[in-house]
């Protein structure tokens, strides 16, 4: 896979991820689309103010509100976004989109991936 990056500026979310513990900052999907990013999770890096941090990159469909998304979780990063231009590469694929009935089984989803990724023991 070629490293795709991406450059937008951070839009207010639904909040859904702040609730478990997994805030995303949200993007415009049109940003991916012009892109051609295809839809999935990706190991990605995010640029900011002079700092570099880990991050997980979603595109794809929105189980809690079933609209598509570009969110973006930074690791080891806590702290407002909204309104700051963020600049991310995709480094590696991590997987397909996928729709979840719960919120529990977007959870479980959610430490399986930082698991694979090598994350969290």
């Amino acid at each position: 896979m070629q490293p795709i990056s991406l450059k937008g500026v951070v839009e207010k979310g639904h909040g859904f991820g702040k609730k478990f513990g997994a805030p995303t900052a949200n993007f415009d999907v049109g940003i991916a689309r012009t892109a051609g990013l295809e839809p999935g999770l990706y190991l990605c890096t995010v640029r900011f103010a002079d700092a570099r941090y880990e991050g997980m990159l979603y595109f794809g469909i929105n189980s809690r509100t079933n609209e598509d998304c570009l969110e973006v979780y930074l690791r080891h990063f806590s702290g407002e976004l909204v309104g700051r231009e963020l600049a991310v590469t995709t480094m590696r694929f991590i997987r397909e989109p996928r729709f979840f009935k719960s919120l529990g089984e977007l959870q479980a989803q959610i430490q399986k991936d930082l698991h694979n990724v090598g994350w969290v023991g």
